[in-house]
């Protein structure tokens, strides 16, 4: 449960606040969590900040894509395809939370009592393994595939570890069809542009352009943490003096 509380409720806490402030971090993974006991509570760091980008920059900073951000196994999704690869996807705060999710679905498959599983169960080694090769000859990702799999079907090839109990499983399992929504509704986007432009060249007239999502930290941000007071709800009735300080406070109201 502390590992729960220092991703949740301090590492993206923290992040929000800094990608909000025009700090982008780009980059969560597990090597960059890091959190320790404190008397009765917990302190806990984001590290790594050097692939930051600074929005608020004189020099302009045109990285969107996957090319110099993002560690394969907790990449999302939109971010593991040959036009991100080509710098042409644009890096939103929700491809960073997405990450947060990766890492927790990681650590609740793939860590009992602090020992990491050896060998890696095998959607995890597709997680790890051939990504940006595949990406960078124009294939379909088998990492991105994989994770759409699991966003659109559930736990039928992962199998989370008892011992995290059920606060990290309900907290993964109500998170997993909101990323899902959005992988879905950046396809249908997709798939709309692709016919309006099929449709421009035929007819002899300028292609349209593709709308980009808006990046909102605040409101997905929000989105998140009314998903990670359901999961808390499922779990604490009879167990709330268990909750560190920072998920008893998250289930108030």
């Amino acid at each position: 449960m502390e590992f729960v509380d220092a991703w949740i409720l301090r590492c993206a806490e923290a992040h929000v606040l800094n990608w909000t402030n025009g700090l982008h971090h780009q980059d969560p993974s597990l090597n960059n969590l890091t959190y320790w006991p404190r008397e009765d509570n917990i302190c806990a760091a984001l590290n790594d900040w050097d692939l930051t980008i600074d929005s608020d920059a004189r020099t302009p900073q045109t990285r969107t894509g996957l090319v110099k951000t993002g560690t394969g196994p907790y990449t999302a999704t939109d971010l593991l395809t040959p036009a991100a690869m080509r710098g042409e996807v644009q890096h939103l705060y929700r491809h960073d939370l997405e990450a947060f999710f990766y890492i927790l679905i990681w650590v609740i498959c793939c860590y009992d009592e602090g020992r990491r599983l050896d060998p890696l169960p095998k959607v995890f080694t597709t997680w790890t393994h051939g990504t940006r090769t595949a990406c960078a000859h124009g294939i379909t990702s088998a990492c991105a595939d994989s994770k759409n799999t699991f966003l659109a079907k559930g736990w039928l090839e992962l199998t989370p570890i008892a011992s995290w109990g059920k606060l990290a499983y309900y907290i993964a399992d109500e998170l997993r069809p909101y990323f899902y929504n959005f992988y879905r509704a950046t396809s249908e986007r997709e798939s709309r542009w692709a016919s309006e432009k099929a449709a421009a060249m035929f007819e002899g007239n300028e292609p349209p352009i593709l709308d980009r999502e808006l990046d909102e930290p605040r409101k997905v941000w929000e989105e998140f943490c009314t998903i990670a007071k359901k999961a808390i709800g499922r779990t604490v009735s009879a167990q709330r003096h268990q909750l560190p300080p920072k998920l008893g406070s998250l289930n108030d109201g």
